[in-house]
């Protein structure tokens, strides 16, 4: 069956459905302002976390930073007050890798020529799992050119160095270098430590807000601190991105973080619309951003919209099923009272309709229903019996009709038996008439007399028929009375 004509059909789907419908008017209503203020508030949530996320990321990454510091600007005055004694150095550079598991590497270079001319100094420790190593030199090249040497010098105060690769362990790493001054004041050397830029990635990583959060550290010369691509962690990535990706956006988020500001923005990175948090180091000058898609902040809110429109799918499909049986119980009079009305229609008025013990509009209308198919029953049998009668009388008349019918034949039989039996009688009394009047002069007084004998005859026959005509005539002829004949 075509499922329009069906529910054209069926009063119970129909209404079934207006009530499903208002039902989902109602909830969607509800569920689009339960969505608003939800996403505002998910939203909200989302972005507060993430910013307590990067706040705590720079407060853990500050404070390690700053016990590097600490540790090694103590260990600086040692260094300063047994600068004569050259060989305490290594036992100075192993003393800070013992006091900061942190530290990946322990360097104090002074320059060439301090202890003797034309002689180069430097004492360099790295950890190799449980153990300090000695190595007599420093990267690739001489440690004079090097820039954890140089920027020290050049600058006369700290600096943490911008990424470089360890020539030892082949890992990403920063320094520390803090210059080393002589009695008189004058810079005579470096003292530098090491820190495993892994070990920051991994510290952020443990920190990130959303498993698809990207995170990227900057120091104040425009390079890459950390990195999702390990190929920017190099001098001057920050630029060569922009030139290769002219963003306007990008371009004031990094102008914002060379400045040290704080705060967060909102476009499209690479074709994603994403949220970026960016805060500056306290004690570094470092800046970090935080990467969150806004598919990851609206996340738990899409998981609630997906569930919620699930919920109400299968709600609406259990409130159409309960609907539908409900009605279909509540109508179930309805459709014996229909089922016995098409019976009526047909023309079976005995067939009882069933008694209904229910009280409300549809019980009631059982009921009169009931009480006119027994007025309908009595007023049949009355009209019956009524046609019994009549059918009885009816009868009656016909044979009645039938007699005086037959009465009439046999009459008319009978007149004309009678006018038959008159002709003669009356033909010869006419004759005689004419004859007397015809030969009168000539014919003799007896033969005159015989002719009145005669017609007195036949009068007096004549006269006999009519008077038993009018008898006849007076008198009604039973069905079963035979034709009179004379």
């Amino acid at each position: 069956m075509n499922p329009r004509a069906y529910i054209r059909r069926k009063l119970s789907v129909r209404l079934s459905l207006w009530i499903v419908f208002s039902v989902a008017i109602l909830f969607l209503a509800a569920v689009t302002i339960m969505f608003y203020f939800a996403r505002k508030s998910i939203k909200q949530e989302a972005l507060a976390k993430a910013e307590k996320t990067l706040d705590a990321a720079v407060l853990n990454i500050d404070n390690t930073l700053h016990a590097v510091e600490t540790a090694t600007d103590n260990m600086l005055w040692n260094v300063e007050h047994h600068l004569d004694s050259p060989e305490r150095m290594d036992v100075y550079c192993q003393e800070v890798l013992k006091s900061n598991p942190t530290i990946e590497g322990c360097t104090v270079a002074l320059n060439p020529g301090f202890y003797s001319e034309g002689k180069d100094f430097m004492v360099y420790y790295y950890r190799d799992k449980d153990k300090f190593v000695f190595a007599d030199h420093y990267g690739p090249t001489h440690y004079t050119t090097q820039e954890w040497y140089t920027l020290p010098l050049k600058k006369k105060h700290p600096i943490w160095t911008d990424p470089t690769t360890d020539h030892i362990s082949n890992h990403p790493i920063t320094s520390y270098s803090v210059p080393v001054r002589d009695k008189t004041g004058e810079v005579v050397g470096v003292l530098a430590v090491d820190i495993s830029l892994n070990w920051l990635s991994h510290t952020i990583e443990n920190l990130r807000p959303f498993p698809n959060t990207n995170c990227a550290m900057m120091s104040q010369s425009g390079a890459f601190i950390i990195h999702p691509d390990s190929t920017m962690l190099a001098p001057g990535a920050v630029y060569r991105q922009l030139e290769e990706h002219p963003d306007e956006n990008l371009q004031k988020l990094s102008k914002a973080m060379l400045a040290g500001e704080s705060g967060r923005m909102n476009f499209k990175f690479y074709g994603v619309p994403v949220y970026i948090f960016y805060k500056p180091f306290k004690y570094t000058g470092w800046s970090i951003d935080i990467i969150c898609p806004e598919y990851e902040i609206f996340a738990s809110y899409h998981r609630l919209q997906f569930y919620m429109i699930l919920i109400t799918l299968a709600g609406l499909l259990i409130l159409m099923w309960i609907s539908v049986i409900f009605i279909k119980r509540q109508f179930k009079p309805l459709n014996v009272l229909d089922k016995s009305v098409q019976r009526l229609a047909e023309g079976h008025f005995e067939e009882p309709i069933p008694n209904s013990r229910r009280l409300d509009e549809i019980g009631h209308l059982q009921r009169t229903f009931q009480k006119m198919q027994q007025s309908l029953v009595y007023q049949l049998e009355d009209i019956k019996q009524r046609n019994a009668v009549l059918n009885e009388r009816n009868e009656a008349l016909r044979v009645a009709y039938g007699q005086a019918q037959e009465a009439d034949r046999v009459k008319a039989a009978f007149l004309q038996n009678m006018t038959e039996q008159m002709a003669p009688p009356a033909l010869a009394i006419s004759a005689a008439v004419a004859s007397i009047y015809k030969d009168h002069e000539q014919m003799k007084p007896q033969d005159i007399s015989e002719k009145t004998e005669e017609m007195g005859r036949h009068s007096k026959t004549i006269a006999s028929l009519l008077d038993h005509i009018l008898e006849i005539s007076d008198k009604p002829q039973s069905s079963d009375s035979q034709p009179y004949s004379v």
